[in-house]
């Protein structure tokens, strides 16, 4: 496996106090997963937050936040990571060690009793509260639900008045010509249907 500790920097090395990404890569093998082990370092290297894992095709890349904070050049153990079979196996890689530079953020060549200590800032005062928004925001909803709401509840509406349809006269059936004719039935339902008219 190839196993290489990569800083992420710019085009100039990280000062102190910035964040700095390590990151190992590394091939795994068909079938396996990567697991980042537990990480605490001690010294000046100092560890952000848990480490991620990214996967390309056959290649991890475990990416650990980190911040340093005294200048120069530093050594970082990167702790070996776990490589998990498919059949329930464990394997464990080897730490790495690499070499970190990290540049100062006081100015260059000038002697640490030339610089004039800074006197104590005072607390940092929090942002005033505003009430003007939700003011704002209530007049608005007021100005368009009053008048909603009073051309809502007016008086009930006027029904229309139903039109008054005139009724239509019907001829009435020929119903000696159907009885002659031996229609019973077709005479016997119109009588019904006269009488339930009527």
């Amino acid at each position: 496996m190839i196993l290489t500790v990569l800083v992420i920097l710019q085009a100039k090395p990280p000062t102190v106090g910035d964040t700095i990404w390590l990151t190992r890569t590394l091939v795994v093998p068909a079938g396996y997963a990567v697991r980042p082990t537990a990480w605490n370092p001690s010294g000046v290297i100092e560890l952000l937050g848990k480490p991620t894992v990214s996967l390309e095709g056959t290649t991890a890349t475990l990416h650990y936040p980190a911040v340093a904070w005294e200048p120069g050049v530093h050594q970082v153990v990167l702790p070996g990571p776990l490589l998990l079979g498919p059949h329930g196996e464990t394997d464990s890689l080897a730490p790495q060690v690499d070499t970190v530079e990290i540049a100062s953020v006081l100015p260059p060549n000038l002697p640490d009793t030339a610089l004039r200590i800074q006197p104590q800032l005072g607390l940092v005062p929090r942002g005033a509260l505003s009430y003007l928004p939700i003011l704002l925001f209530w007049s608005l909803a007021a100005a368009l639900l009053i008048p909603f709401t009073l051309w809502w509840r007016r008086g009930p509406r006027r029904a229309e008045s139903p039109k008054v349809v005139a009724p239509v006269s019907v001829p009435a059936p020929p119903l000696e010509r159907w009885a002659e004719a031996g229609e019973q039935r077709a005479v016997a339902a119109a009588a019904v249907a006269q009488l339930r008219t009527a």
